[in-house]
């Protein structure tokens, strides 16, 4: 039996077979990452194949590398042709590249653009945030005294930092921005009910331990026409459909000598 053509030369001496690779990759536990990732880019080119993808126009290739360019600081011809060496690509290659993560991003479009509507309702409580700061501190009674100052003016940011126990209270008290649906359900119940700016009544934090006093900042609900929730949901709602396609293959990984 012929030997198998080496993988991988190191030193210009010793060789790797891909077989030898693949029971390295066994050993160090990485194998079925490695596998995952090939069976992916299987699937996307099989769905390439089969809705017959436009190829995107040269200009739209072009211009997606100049956006690209000035996006990464890249407008340089020298710093470009370094980046590229360091990438270990060519221009043919990174417009190769290019197209077919265009091609890519027409796919997830067209397979997603039916369900946005339906899986943005189904997400929005996970997309909507918030903006709070609070005072936290271990004892019930400490805290109803310290609702009642802030109630008749008292600064909020003066009792963070005089009366907190968390970190937080370096930072005045703010929390910064949360997602809705990572609160606690007494908390978001009384977000719910709140405008910015309401301080909330003493609320027991079960995970911390603690009494907390809220203020609501900022409300920030999510809509489906930010471009940054459009991107995510786009991208949620392809990974479940490739993984729908993974979950319909039959797999079997030969290993040879």
């Amino acid at each position: 039996m012929a030997a198998s053509p080496p993988f991988i030369v190191i030193n210009g001496q010793q060789q790797l077979s891909l077989a030898q690779a693949v029971r390295y990759l066994q050993a160090a536990g990485k194998l079925d990452e490695m596998i995952g990732e090939i069976l992916r880019q299987f699937v996307l080119d099989q769905a390439l194949g089969d809705r017959a993808a436009g190829q995107p126009a040269g200009a739209e290739v072009e211009a997606a590398i100049a956006h690209f360019r000035q996006q990464a600081d890249l407008t340089d011809p020298l710093a470009f042709q370094t980046w590229l060496e360091a990438q270990g690509l060519d221009a043919e290659a990174l417009k190769t590249q290019t197209q077919r993560e265009l091609q890519l991003r027409q796919l997830r479009d067209r397979l997603t653009e039916p369900h946005l509507s339906q899986y943005f309702i189904e997400r929005k409580l996970d997309l909507d945030q918030v903006v709070l700061s609070r005072l936290a501190v271990g004892d019930r009674d400490l805290a109803e005294e310290l609702y009642q100052q802030l109630l008749e003016g008292a600064s909020f940011e003066t009792l963070a930092q005089d009366y907190s126990q968390t970190g937080d209270r370096l930072f005045n008290g703010m929390l910064g921005l949360l997602s809705r649906g990572s609160l606690p359900d007494a908390l978001r119940a009384a977000v719910d009910a709140a405008t910015p700016g309401d301080v909330l009544p003493p609320l027991f934090i079960e995970q911390e331990n603690l009494w907390c006093v809220f203020r609501l900042d900022r409300v920030l609900p999510a809509t489906l026409d930010h471009p940054e929730v459009l991107e995510t949901l786009r991208n949620e709602l392809f990974d479940q459909w490739i993984m729908r396609q993974l979950d319909g293959l039959d797999i079997e990984v030969l290993v040879g000598e």
